[in-house]
């Protein structure tokens, strides 16, 4: 009973289909444009694909074509071979025989240099002498370069477009098959197309200097504008105002040329390789160690003599200074000993050692008791410069390292020179992990430390 309720109903929505169907005019053409395109459809899937012959393969050439020659090969010829020079490279086209062959979208091409069309973007017949290309503008030579490479490797290259007078070059047998053909076969292997290869070897062996031609056209350079196409024609409209001047006359014999130069692109702002300037002579490489300023007004140096290590009197060991250091340096260590006992001190400093040395001849001048400095040059009964000598023994970044950090520098340094220090420092007080982590940091630097 189920099952006849459920037909019924199916027959009952496909009645009420029909009958909307046919109701209206435009429903019938609807279904019947359906029906049209569904039929095609299945037609086209059950055509059988009609048999091509394939293009006879043809012997390779290799040899230089003047514009004259190039001419027999547009593809009437009895062998059907097709030739397309671009940018003074000819190639063989002719398994793009329906492109470039007779009936073919682009037949002007072939047997003729295609560089001006391809540039242009017109599918007309080229020059019918030698093309030199030098009217074009800087984006139209570039769009010549890119078909360049296009037809490289996609088609055979087989010689140069030669220009009026040039001697064409012997391909000889003997060549290919001796030292050059291992030239080509080696980026062969690494997956480069032959006429790639091939192309950019002739390019090597045959290209050679422009020769100049000696006239006195003065390049105007700027970068390369699509508004700018016309400066050429208003130069040479203006040129008379220049030769009306005495002055300009000397300088512009000739109507002077606007140069472009190619605008940035993207490859220009993601690669930027630079060869250093052979005219500007590298930086000799900076010695380590502690060095006088000599600068005229430093009193410093008088005091800080060139060395490259400082030592303990007690323990009698050297370190090794490392980087350089004058008194110009900031953020450091340094070391001062006297001259008439060898009594050491160690210090720390956010200014440079000029500065320093200033407040501590300062202090010995006006007798400070209360500075250490001062004291011990006065037992002396002598001046400041008269009675120490000093040395940065380290410097560090203020980004780097900050105050506090230099504070650990300067009470390592203090703790392996075994230097006197202030009454109110004692390092007894000090833990031994205390120690041994800063002996650890320091022993990175001076390797011959030892307890």
């Amino acid at each position: 009973m189920a099952d006849t309720n459920e037909s019924s109903e199916s027959d009952g929505i496909l009645t009420n289909l029909f009958l909307d169907i046919i109701k209206s005019p435009v429903n019938i053409l609807l279904v019947g444009v359906i029906t049209i395109l569904v039929y095609k459809i299945l037609k086209s899937r059950q055509r059988v694909p009609e048999h091509v012959e394939p293009e006879p393969e043809l012997p390779k050439l290799r040899k230089d074509f003047t514009v004259e020659e190039l001419k027999k090969y547009d593809g009437t010829g009895s062998d059907g071979r097709v030739l397309v020079a671009v940018n003074g490279k000819v190639f063989d086209v002719t398994k793009g025989k329906r492109f470039y062959g007779p009936g073919g979208p682009y037949s002007a091409f072939g047997g003729r240099d295609a560089s001006r069309g391809l540039a242009t973007f017109s599918v007309v017949c080229p020059k019918e002498d030698y093309d030199d290309l030098s009217d074009l503008n800087t984006m139209e030579m570039d769009s010549v370069r890119e078909w360049e490479m296009q037809f490289t490797e996609k088609y055979e290259y087989v010689g140069k477009l030669l220009r009026p007078g040039e001697e064409p070059t012997n391909y000889s047998d003997e060549e290919e098959d001796g030292s050059q053909q291992e030239t080509v076969e080696k980026p062969k292997d690494e997956g480069y197309p032959k006429a790639l290869v091939c192309s950019q070897i002739d390019r090597a062996q045959n290209s050679g200097p422009t020769a100049s031609t000696g006239t006195n056209i003065i390049p105007l350079v700027t970068t390369y504008h699509l508004g700018l196409h016309q400066l050429n024609n208003l130069l040479k409209t203006g040129f008379p105002i220049l030769q009306s001047s005495t002055t300009t006359q000397l300088v512009f014999k000739e109507p002077p040329k606007v140069t472009y130069k190619q605008p940035a692109n993207l490859r220009n702002l993601l690669v930027k390789p630079k060869l250093p300037d052979p005219t500007i002579q590298p930086e000799p490489k900076q010695m380590s160690g502690s060095f006088p300023c000599n600068h005229t007004p430093c009193k410093t140096c008088t005091i800080h003599k060139p060395t490259n290590s400082f030592s303990s009197n007690i323990t009698k060991i050297n370190y090794l200074i490392k980087g350089h250091h004058t008194c110009d340096s900031e953020n450091l260590i340094y070391q001062l000993e006297c001259k008439q006992c060898q009594a050491q001190y160690i210090d720390l400093t956010t200014e440079t050692p000029r500065r320093r040395m200033n407040g501590h001849r300062h202090d010995t001048k006006i007798k400070n008791k209360d500075k250490s400095i001062a004291s011990h040059a006065e037992t002396h009964n002598l001046d400041f410069n008269h009675c120490y000598t000093t040395k940065v023994v380290k410097s560090h970044n203020k980004e780097i390292c900050n105050p506090s950090q230099l504070r650990i520098w300067e009470l390592a340094h203090q703790y392996i020179i075994k230097s006197k220090q202030a009454a109110n420092l004692d390092l007894s007080v000090l833990s031994n992990q205390f120690l041994l982590q800063y002996h650890q940091g320091v022993s990175q630097d001076y390797i011959a430390l030892s307890f």
